[in-house]
This record gives structure tokens, sequence and C-alpha cells, in this order.
């Protein structure tokens, strides 16, 4: 640029921080807007603008548009991507905040703060394995951070890893001892497995350090857990709710519902579960997208049918690895008995238990790029000639048990392993491809029975549908019209399990 160019740049942005200094924040805002009209392409004053809109903790379209201007004028500058994925990501808009988190990965896969802005999308975007990866990529590049900790451990609880969880709680909480939070969560972990000693000392640790009326809360819950269901009650009673905060008063109700559900005065236990799922609907945006859910699962039931099942040619167990295990797959709609189910087989000495597997969802979504080719699955499967159908069918078997055997799913006396994540049924036709050798259990429960559990449990299953009564009634009709009308795989070879 001009000298001066760069000489006014330069007092505009004296001028605006002279402002700041003098605590008008606004009129240098509006200092420094006037500069980058008279001058678009300056870096400086458009990175000094958003760095003060961020100080004021905004995140608005406003701010993306500034950030994506830095983009646009770096475009190989990691940092500005960093920023602009961490603001799409407070506005909730993932897709672009994972494309931007992706593309300052690719820039420099050493930068530690790319690595976990992509963790948290994708555990908002519910994929814990994504982001237990780019966590623990973030660990290994820095030097270790309690909120990044407690992170990987939140991850590492939605995938069932139990003990690996417990022990970055307990990092977290060793690296921030006074992080209220971190405590309460590592606490609900420990509540999960009924260890309610452990529970307890750490909700007592987070009292100490905050007044946060979430403590209050928990302990109703190990009241409630060990039994003592009106002294949880009157926990519950005893807590002024005025004026809390949404996320606050979902887990009151939740636990307000649990706890008068178990007391069977059920007309006050719905008010309360009705209370939280509305906020629920409010605060998280989980809204069910039912023309959409029907939509997918027509296209299923056109592609799956028998004369096409019958052309394809589906994956076995390879002769050439005898000893390969092979996954169980426990069907059904939340709540109606997998988990049950799975902890009775998997008592036996050659059943290992893989809990809600993600798999099949993940082949759904990315098996065009995972065989390199385009199009919307599974309709492309038709366009591929015999061979590379084949071959392509025998790569997506693969992923699954190669994520199997990298979760630890799969043992060394391993024979079966339980996939029981709800509704796989929806992916009956993608299991005869892919396993036609596998084994499924389809549990069926009363689907009034099916729909209240599930309004009553905070899942994510079936895109949210269970926050909603009548949603939760829309994919249970979607999920049972869908099976009835699924392949039925005559020729699937049913393993026996011998003691």
């Amino acid at each position: 640029m001009p000298p001066h160019i760069i000489k006014h740049i330069e007092e505009g942005m004296s001028a605006a921080k002279a402002l700041t200094d003098g605590g008008d924040q606004e009129a240098a805002e509006h200092r420094l807007q006037q500069l980058i009209s008279e001058i678009p392409k300056a870096i400086d004053p458009l990175r000094m603008l958003v760095g003060l809109m961020k100080a004021r903790k905004v995140s608005s379209d406003e701010l993306v548009d500034l950030q994506a201007r830095l983009v646009m004028l770096s475009p190989e500058s990691d940092a500005f991507l960093c920023d602009a994925a961490q603001t799409l990501l407070n506005l909730k808009r993932y897709a672009e905040a994972e494309r931007c988190a992706r593309r300052a990965v690719g820039i420099r896969p050493t930068n530690p703060q790319a690595h976990n802005v992509l963790g948290m999308v994708l555990a908002e975007m519910h994929q814990p394995d994504g982001a237990e990866y780019h966590y623990k990529q973030a660990l290994s590049q820095h030097i270790p951070v309690g909120k990044l900790c407690a992170n990987l451990a939140f991850v590492l609880k939605q995938q069932g890893k139990i003990e690996e969880s417990a022990a970055f709680y307990r990092k977290a909480v060793a690296l921030e001892p006074d992080n209220a939070v971190n405590l309460l969560t590592w606490a609900k972990l420990e509540e999960s497995l009924k260890h309610f000693d452990t529970a307890w000392d750490l909700v007592e640790r987070a009292r100490k350090v905050s007044s946060d009326k979430a403590c209050l809360v928990l302990e109703s819950t190990l009241l409630r857990r060990e039994g003592r269901l009106e002294e949880a009650l009157e926990k519950l009673n005893g807590i002024d709710v005025e004026d809390e905060k949404d996320v606050f008063l979902i887990s009151y109700f939740n636990e307000r519902a649990q706890v008068l559900d178990k007391l069977k005065r059920f007309d006050e236990a719905f008010v309360a579960i009705d209370q939280s799922n509305s906020l629920i609907r409010k605060t998280r945006e989980s809204i069910y997208d039912s023309a959409s859910n029907r939509t997918t699962v027509e296209r299923y039931e056109q592609f799956y049918q028998a004369r096409r099942i019958k052309e394809i040619p589906c994956c076995g167990n390879d002769p050439d690895v005898p000893e390969q295990a092979t996954p169980l797959f426990i069907v059904g709609f939340p709540r109606s008995g997998t988990t049950m189910v799975e902890q009775i087989l998997t008592s036996h000495p050659n059943i290992s238990a893989g809990d809600e597997l993600t798999y099949l969802w993940r082949i759904s979504q990315l098996a065009p790029t995972l065989l390199g080719r385009r199009g919307e699955f599974p309709e492309f499967l038709s366009k591929l000639d015999q061979s590379t159908l084949e071959a392509g069918l025998k790569s997506l078997r693969e992923y699954y048990l190669c994520n199997a055997i990298a979760d630890r799913v799969v043992g060394s006396e391993t024979k079966l392993f339980t996939d029981k994540m709800p509704l796989n049924e929806m992916h009956l036709g993608l299991i005869n491809l892919i396993f036609n050798d596998a084994p499924i259990i389809h549990m069926i429960r009363h689907p009034l029975d099916v729909v209240l559990s599930s309004y009553f449990n905070d899942l994510t299953h079936g895109d949210n549908c269970s926050y909603s009564l009548v949603s939760a009634a829309q994919h249970s009709l979607t999920a049972m019209d869908s099976e009835a009308k699924a392949v039925s795989p005559d020729s699937r070879r049913r393993l026996p399990i011998r003691s």
C-alpha cells in the first residue's frame, strides 16, 4: 500500500484505540467501520474490529461477515479460520463451523485450537468418536487444559468408554480444582455407575467452590438413586427456580419428573417432564423434521427391494479369516428393551458388549466418500458394475469392523459383539448387504410404552423425536412401517451360540 494509505490506517486505528481506552467502545467500532469502508482490503483495522466485538462476547451474523472477509483476505490463516469456526459454533451453524475448522486443521495440522474447535463442533453434531480424535490431537500438541480434558471425558462417556472418561475427568479436576462444572459432570458419571460415595464426595467439593443450584439438583438425583425419594423431593422443593436460566430449569424439571414418577405421582411427573421438554425444544432447537425423515425412509424402501437385493452380492464372513468376529444387531425403538437384552447376551463369554455403535449411520453418510463415488446413498450403489459393487460392499464391511477393533469392541476371544443402536432397523437393508450372516434381534414393545418412556428420557435418537409426544409417535409409526416393508433376509445364516 502507498505510504499515505498506511499512515491513514495507523491514525484511524490509534483513534479507535483512544476511544476504547476512554470507554467509548461503540464509537471505536464505528471509527473502524468507517476505515474499513474506505480501505476494504486493510486487514489490521478489520482484525481490530473483530477483536473488539469478540471482547463484547458478540456472536452475530455481522461478526460472521467480518470474519469471512478476514478469511477471504488471508485464506491461509488458520487463526482466522479458527475464530470464524468458533463464532459459527456459537450461532449453532454447525455445518459451516465444521468446514472452517477442517480447513484450519488442513492448513496447520499441528494447531491445537483448530483440533479443539473441530472437536467441539463434532460433539455438537453428535459425532463423539470424531470429537474424541480431535480432542486427543489437541491435547497431544498442547499442555493439558482442564476444559479440554473435561470435553474429552464427556465424549468418551457418550461412547461408553467409562474408565477412560473417568480418568480424564480426574485430570480435568486436578488441573482446575475449583471448576464446579467439571466436578459435577464427573459426579454424574460416578452416579450412573452407582458409585454413590464417590459422587457425593464430588458434589460436596463442588458445593465448597460454588453456590450453583445444579449441586442441589444432583444431590436430589443421588437421593433418588439411593431410594430416598421423599428426601429427594424435599431437596427440589427447597430450590428457588425464579429467574433461573433455561439450561438449569431443563435439568431441574427433568429431575423433578423422575422423582415424582418413582413416587407414583404420575400426573405431576408428566407436568414436570412436559416443562423440561418444552424448554429443550426452545433452547436446543431440537425440532423433529417429520417430512425429511419420511422422505429418507421412502427412499430406503424404494431402493431395498427384494428383486434388487437378490442381484447384489451380499457380504458374509471372509473364509480367509475364520476367527473374524461378527456383529449381533439388537434393533428397536428407544426404550424397547435393547439394553436389557444386551446385558443378558453379553453375560456369555464369547459375546462382548458394543453398546450403541454409530458405524451404520456413519456408513450411510460417508459411503460415497469412502468408495470414491458421487451420488446419494444408497441409490448410487445401483450405478456400480457388479465387480465394483462387490468390492465396495466389502470395503464398507471392513470399515465397520476396523472401527469396532479400533474402539476395542472386539476382544481376542470374541465370536460375536453387540450393536444395540436404537433405530438401526432403519438400516436393515444395509445390514443385509454387508453382514448377511449377522444375527438380528428385533425388540418390539407396545408403542404407548416406548413413546411415553422416550418422552421421559433425554434422548437424541431419531432426530430428537422424543422431546414431543407427537413427534415421538410419528417416528415410532415411521419406524414400524419401515420394519414391515423391510427386506426379509431369508438366506440369513443364524450363528449358534455355544457355551
